[in-house]
């Protein structure tokens, strides 16, 4: 069975060789030695640039450890979202125009539900350009 092991950090300079990295902090996470990772995928990465030290990739793994079974349990169900008729209330507010709430937006708008996104960050071009220099200088 895969297990899953969140918040394992990886610096920039070490992407390059991430699934080395990756399975050695994963198998010191489960108390495991590194030879007793089988396979690794990565479930989840993001960007951790807060503060004033260098971004920093966050990942979440699925690992196939030795001894453990290799059959991984079903996905959970997707959520069931009913389409109304009509929608008559007031159109739900949407705090921010980040991952979960464009998600949010586009759920809603599937199931007919028209809905109000606010967002107080920069706008498109200027967001384009930090997430450009974010990536090439590192701030």
């Amino acid at each position: 069975m895969a297990r899953r092991v969140s918040n394992l950090r990886l610096e920039l300079h070490e992407v390059g060789r991430a699934p080395a990295v990756l399975a050695k902090r994963a198998a010191r996470a489960l108390g495991r030695a590194p030879t007793d990772v089988h396979a690794i995928r990565v479930v989840r990465r993001s960007l951790d640039a807060r503060g004033h030290r260098p971004p920093r990739f966050v990942v979440t793994v699925e690992v196939e450890v030795e001894g453990e079974d290799s059959v991984a349990p079903p996905d959970p169900p997707a959520p069931v979202i009913h389409a109304s008729a009509a929608w008559d209330g007031p159109p739900p507010l949407i705090v921010g125009a980040g991952p979960a709430g464009l998600f949010c937006a586009r759920t809603l708008a599937r199931s007919g539900v028209p809905s109000i996104v606010l967002e107080r960050g920069r706008e498109v071009r200027p967001r384009k350009r930090d997430v450009t220099r974010l990536y090439r200088e590192g701030r």
